[in-house]
């Protein structure tokens, strides 16, 4: 989540890229939303596997090295998933999986999204979402203040109780699911919960990288087809299975 500016490209940004439409559409779109310091493409393979499921899978791309806040970013999002949604059949449920502040970026769509974007909203994963700020981004503008400039959305994921992350609205009477990683030493245990949560699961794993465990792949496909995660032995946990798992 931090900035890491080997991840950054300069290609365009704030942007909907199609994945291939699956062979078998199961009625249901998928947006991709990335985090601080990624871009669109750290998802990709999420999306693919996704599309094996049928679904219709769209990859957000933007780029967190520029002048925006989370707030402006948000705004483009939220434009552009409305475009999206009236491109496509009213039938069709808008599935969103999010990492990091990605998942804050659907928080503040949320809270202004017309009442036709929230009624095509269907269910919402999660992974490792600073959904009450990070101590970790609060330490680093201490450390660092110049990343303030470098990466304005990392102020909005600071810890303390004025950040964007703690003023965003918690969505409402929508299927929310969370995955947070058991090594992520940057969203801490307490800094993902949010009322109202349908589910959780935590995966082996840190922070950064989580989106490309294969396990999580499919507790995503899980949650997106029955609004629950599928629970094993050690309830609702990896229980020390290193990924390599074959499904249903």
């Amino acid at each position: 989540m931090l900035p890491a500016l080997g991840i950054h490209s300069c290609r365009k940004s704030d942007r909907l890229s199609a994945l291939r439409p699956p062979e078998h559409w199961n009625g249901r779109l998928v947006v991709l939303v990335h985090g601080l310091t990624h871009r669109g493409v750290v998802l990709k393979n999420l999306g693919n596997f996704l599309r094996t499921r049928g679904y219709r899978v769209w990859l957000y791309d933007y780029s967190t090295y520029n002048r925006k806040s989370l707030l402006g970013h948000s705004s483009n999002l939220r434009n552009r998933l409305e475009e999206l949604v009236r491109r496509q059949p009213e039938e069709a449920p808008l599935d969103l999986v999010t990492h990091s502040m990605g998942g804050l970026l659907f928080r503040a769509v949320w809270a202004e999204a017309s009442p036709e974007l929230r009624a095509r909203f269907g269910r919402i994963v999660m992974l490792a979402p600073p959904n009450r700020g990070s101590r970790a981004a609060s330490r680093a503008l201490r450390l660092l203040p110049v990343l303030r400039h470098l990466s304005p959305p990392l102020a909005d994921l600071r810890r303390e109780p004025d950040s964007t992350a703690n003023q965003l609205p918690w969505p409402e009477k929508i299927d929310i699911g969370i995955i947070s990683g058991s090594r992520d030493w940057e969203v801490r245990p307490d800094e993902w919960p949010m009322p109202g949560m349908t589910d959780h699961w935590m995966a082996i794993g840190g922070h950064a990288f989580l989106m490309q465990r294969h396990a999580v792949w499919l507790q995503v496909a899980e949650f997106l087809k029955t609004g629950r995660f599928r629970k094993g032995p050690s309830g609702g946990t990896d229980g020390g299975n290193d990924g390599k798992v074959t499904g249903k």
